[in-house]
């Protein structure tokens, strides 16, 4: 597989995050900590990782159900492919992986699976910035702290602009407003004029995924799935709190699962490496947790993510005979014609 410049950044990036995590630490005080390890808790909290999958699957039903009432089986086994190829490729190919992967499956365009997982992402991302309102609100933040409470602040506002913008432009788009269809034609001119009555095409059947948007029994099976699926992320993080037996109140667990989220948005290395470690860290010592402790369970935490990614990914890879490596250059090299069966 060729690399170009984005994965040696990536790897520039993980290395500094990875330093930020690792730097002024005991490590006779990091390894002893893991011997408070209570393994059955560890078990417990993979299970709580694939559970995140199958809500996962399930919301995704909802949101593919304007296109076609695809089959569980074939969404469970893309979304393991593709956050199995989140924690294998850099730049969260995984991402157009999984909707590569699906839209063979069940035989749809791919392009229109990929406007499903944008309107997914919207939705989380949503969630996330309701956790962080309610963490601004709940955590007292001690003096020291003051200036960071204020740098979340104008992260979460300007987050909050961007979804909205987003959302809105998704609207107009899903209806085919005349202003979007403009914008949608300045925005495909650079393409090569023999690409661009396919990119147009493609353009069209994105927007025929955002149909959700305006389907209200749709709307609510969404929301709801999107609460229970942050809920489980939540008690995942503390799952492994309890596998330390470290008594954290569930406000840490709330901060943490922002910062993770934040973090894993930085462009770094396959596998978040670095940045998870880097905001586990600091979101912990902000509860209380030494140095040493936080970043051992930042360690464990990334493992019961990454690793059973890999697994999944793996497996269904092998089940379903895909070739990851065709579909890794694919998804590199960005959205085509290939994506998905032909009209």
């Amino acid at each position: 597989m060729k690399l170009d410049w984005k994965f040696y950044l990536g790897l520039v990036i993980g290395a500094f995050f990875l330093y930020l995590a690792m730097r002024k630490l005991d490590y006779a005080a990091l390894w002893g900590t893991f011997s408070l390890i209570r393994w059955p808790m560890i078990v417990v909290s993979v299970f709580v990782y694939y559970l995140t999958y199958l809500i996962r699957t399930i919301r995704w039903r909802y949101l593919a159900m304007p296109i076609k009432r695809m089959r569980l089986r074939s969404i469970f086994s893309a979304t393991a492919i593709g956050f199995g190829a989140n924690n294998m490729f850099p730049a969260r190919l995984g991402e157009i992986i999984r909707c590569i992967v699906l839209g063979r499956m069940e035989r749809v365009r791919a392009s229109a699976v990929l406007a499903t997982v944008v309107v997914e992402r919207l939705f989380d991302m949503l969630a996330v910035l309701v956790m962080l309102g309610l963490v601004l609100v709940v955590v007292p933040f001690p003096g020291e702290y003051q200036e960071f409470q204020r740098g979340l602040r104008a992260t979460g506002v300007m987050s909050l602009g961007g979804v909205a913008g987003v959302f809105v432009f998704l609207v107009f788009l899903g209806r085919e407003s005349r202003w979007a269809k403009t914008l949608l034609s300045w925005m495909i001119r650079p393409v090569p004029v023999r690409w661009r009555e396919r990119a147009e095409s493609m353009a069209l059947s994105f927007a025929g995924g955002l149909a959700v948007l305006f389907r209200r029994d749709l709307f609510f099976p969404v929301i709801v799935t999107t609460v229970l699926h942050w809920l489980t992320v939540v008690g995942l993080y503390y799952a492994v709190f309890l596998a330390f037996g470290f008594v954290l109140p569930v406000s840490a667990a709330v901060f943490l699962t922002v910062l993770l989220a934040f973090a894993v948005a930085i462009p770094s290395t396959p596998g978040y490496i670095g940045p998870f470690h880097a905001a586990a860290r600091y979101a912990l010592v902000f509860f209380g947790l030494p140095a040493e402790e936080a970043v051992s369970v930042g360690i464990v935490m990334h493992a019961v993510n990454f690793l059973p990614a890999i697994a999944g990914g793996l497996l269904f890879i092998w089940i379903d005979k895909v070739n990851i490596g065709g579909l890794y250059r694919e998804s590199a090299a960005g959205v085509t014609p290939k994506m998905g069966i032909r009209d």
